[in-house]
């Protein structure tokens, strides 16, 4: 389980997708911009990214860098759950571990 309770980019999202089941507060931000740095970065996406949202999806998310929200993760299958509230987000986690 990973659970993203503030902002992620490039590993950081990269390394959350590895789990079986990835949770993200909805306040958070995730964005994959190795590309709008100009660095190549961790290739762990390489298999965790399209296996969760699909290979146009991973191609969309990597070539164009959008921020994505916590329902947004959500809505395109990056995660399982996204819960907006802290506390209850919180509460979810120590429920999980």
């Amino acid at each position: 389980m990973s659970a993203i309770e503030g902002n992620a980019g490039a590993g950081g999202v990269a390394m959350a997708l590895a789990a079986d089941h990835v949770m993200v507060r909805d306040g958070s931000v995730l964005n994959m911009h190795y590309k709008n740095l100009g660095l190549y970065g961790s290739e762990y996406w390489t298999y965790s990214l399209p296996k969760r949202v699909g290979s146009d999806m991973a191609k969309q998310l990597t070539e164009t860098c959008p921020p994505l929200i916590g329902q947004q993760a959500l809505q395109i299958g990056l995660s399982d759950l996204s819960i907006q509230n802290k506390e209850v987000f919180l509460d979810k986690v120590h429920e999980e571990v």
